[in-house]
């Protein structure tokens, strides 16, 4: 636990994004055939959001939603397990079914992102008091303020948000360990690992509701699903320096590290 204290102490921003490039090119074609199709999944159901009135389809609205976190959860572990333990690890197109596994990632995922959110409501409400008072807080201020707070809070993700590589590789990792390993990383780490989800998060819903044509819905969709290619590579490359997790079937270095592979 002591080395693994060093570890983290010793991470780097800018060497945890140089080795994050670094896998995806390690990766590449076997990376892109591993996530194929909850990818492919992924971008079509995004597609589709974005063709509905959702406001006038509040069903629909919460099936398509729904629908995308199972398929996303397809989509992150087979991205996970192509990054961490090579193309062999995942079927020739990716996850396309449910195990207990997937469960136990929807669980982990749903649990990081609710203690991402609720962090990011509390700064939101103790800077709208300060700056305005109970009296005269307006939504707006809320909104932008909420947004905003998304990245500070996320130390709070960047301290839990390394079990889910754990989990997707099948390495029992408990809470508390990926916590302890953590310390003395929480805001560099954040500047990492919490960039991308707060990116998606400002931008989504003002996409889907822009009305574009199907291929520019497409075209964002895409993107989407490209930065969390990039997200995956950042958590693999964090889990690996933390945990020296190794990279089978990579002859340029044999684990991965806070350096370029």
């Amino acid at each position: 636990m002591h080395a693994r204290g060093e570890a983290a102490a010793s991470l780097g921003v800018t060497a945890l994004w140089a080795a994050a490039w670094a896998l995806l090119r390690a990766r590449g074609a076997g990376l892109l055939a591993g996530v194929a199709v909850p990818g492919g999944a992924f971008v079509a159901i995004w597609v589709a959001a974005g063709r509905i009135d959702l406001t006038l389809a509040p069903g629909a609205a919460l099936f398509l939603a729904l629908l995308q976190l199972l398929v996303f959860c397809l989509f992150a572990v087979s991205g996970l397990r192509v990054l961490l333990l090579g193309a062999q690890a995942v079927p020739r197109f990716g996850i396309a079914t449910w195990s207990a596994r997937e469960a136990r990632f929807l669980g982990w995922l749903l649990l990081v992102y609710l203690a991402w959110v609720s962090c990011a409501m509390v700064l939101t409400v103790a800077a709208a008091l300060v700056l305005s008072g109970p009296a005269a807080v307006s939504l707006a201020l809320v909104r932008g303020l909420f947004w905003f707070s998304l990245v500070p809070a996320g130390w709070v993700l960047a301290r839990m948000v390394l079990v889910l590589p754990a989990v997707a590789a099948g390495d029992r990792r408990r809470p508390g360990e990926v916590w302890r390993a953590t310390r003395g990383a929480g805001w560099r780490l954040a500047a990492v690992v919490s960039v991308i989800p707060a990116v998606l998060a400002v931008l989504r819903d003002p996409l889907l509701a822009a009305g574009l044509p199907v291929w520019g819905q497409a075209g964002v969709a895409l993107a989407g699903a490209a930065l969390m290619l990039l997200e995956f590579a950042l958590l693999a490359a964090a889990y690996g320096t933390v945990f020296g997790r190794r990279i089978p079937g990579d002859g340029s270095r044999d684990r991965i590290s806070g350096q370029p592979l």
